[in-house]
């Protein structure tokens, strides 16, 4: 009746559905409403009711092929008069593949790396293959990587010494077949390489190291410079090279 409408649009019950995947969705179809657009990772869809609203809520995943594939949360959903409902969906919630209960990145076939910084080094513009993250990335923080493919990569970042940053590269590749969930660990002993040098050291190495920068001025080559048994070998003329002591 109009007295129970007026109260929905004043106490509406809202689902705001979070795609957290590594997926687009669209399609999305809950309590007689349809959303047909995508919706990209890290975006949302806001519906309101205007009655208490309860069941299943169906969507289609789009995979590397951009093949649509028709799933639904295994979970009902139920929201009250009043109520703002959120419902995030991640690569592993559960979803109905016809009868089968799968995780969505298994749906999707995705391999899921995630990468863990564990020490206390101050690291930013992570790069892994294609896949980029500038922020940082802090003590005990992770980064997930979605990818639809094998991952055969070296992981490069920048990290911060003494007030310097420097861009490293890890000695070890990190691999992970297709459908796969793997972990890779920065640890201050895994063994990296600063960009255009030749020599690796320990990542805490680097970081506890203090810097030392050897200029040359002149108009002549420097040739084998060392300093308390440090050797940078030859500095051309203008250009200076860093000690890490």
């Amino acid at each position: 009746n109009k007295l129970c409408t007026i109260f929905g649009i004043l106490h509406p019950a809202t689902l705001k559905l979070m795609n957290n995947t590594f997926a687009n969705i669209s399609d999305i179809s809950f309590g007689g409403k349809m959303h047909k657009e995508t919706v990209r990772p890290g975006n949302s869809w806001n519906v309101d009711f205007n009655s208490e609203v309860s069941g299943k809520l169906s969507f289609k995943l789009w995979d590397a092929t951009n093949k649509a594939i028709e799933v639904i949360l295994r979970d009902e959903v139920t929201i009250k008069n009043d109520e703002v409902r959120e419902v995030i969906l991640k690569n592993d919630t559960l979803v109905l593949k016809g009868e089968k209960v799968e995780a969505i990145k298994t749906v999707l076939g995705i391999s899921v790396l995630t990468i863990v910084n564990t020490t206390s080094a101050e690291i930013s513009n992570l790069k892994l293959g294609e896949h980029t993250r500038e922020v940082g990335l802090k003590k005990n923080e992770s980064w997930e990587i979605g990818v639809f493919n094998d991952v055969d990569a070296v992981l490069g970042f920048d990290v911060n010494v003494k007030s310097k940053k420097f861009k490293v590269k890890c000695e070890e590749k990190i691999n992970c077949a297709k459908g796969e969930t793997k972990s890779f660990r920065i640890t201050d002993e895994m063994l990296v390489k600063i960009e255009g040098e030749e020599k690796a050291l320990k990542l805490g190495d680097l970081v506890n190291a203090s810097v030392l920068t050897i200029a040359n001025q002149t108009s002549v080559l420097l040739d084998d410079v060392s300093f308390a048994g440090c050797d940078t070998g030859a500095i051309t003329s203008n250009a200076k090279k860093e000690l890490f002591i």
